[in-house]
């Protein structure tokens, strides 16, 4: 299923890519433009919130997606 992810989010990438030439870019197109220490901090600085808000939801997030899954 990882591959599968990997596969998409790569395609995601390249359409990005095509389609800004200009000075409006996607967030991976533009942190791929940049020099590996900067691309590393970028990266870095730009998937702190994302883990913050998902440590913030957690408790929401495994009982919705576990909801379905018992049996009652």
């Amino acid at each position: 299923m990882s591959r599968v992810c990997v596969v998409f989010s790569f395609s995601e990438f390249l359409l990005a890519f095509i389609l800004t030439q200009n000075t409006a870019k996607t967030l991976p197109v533009f942190i791929g433009e940049m020099d590996w220490y900067r691309a590393s901090a970028a990266g870095t600085a730009f998937l702190l919130p994302v883990l913050g808000f998902g440590l913030v939801v957690q408790k929401h997030l495994i009982r919705g997606l576990s909801f379905g899954a018992v049996a009652r």
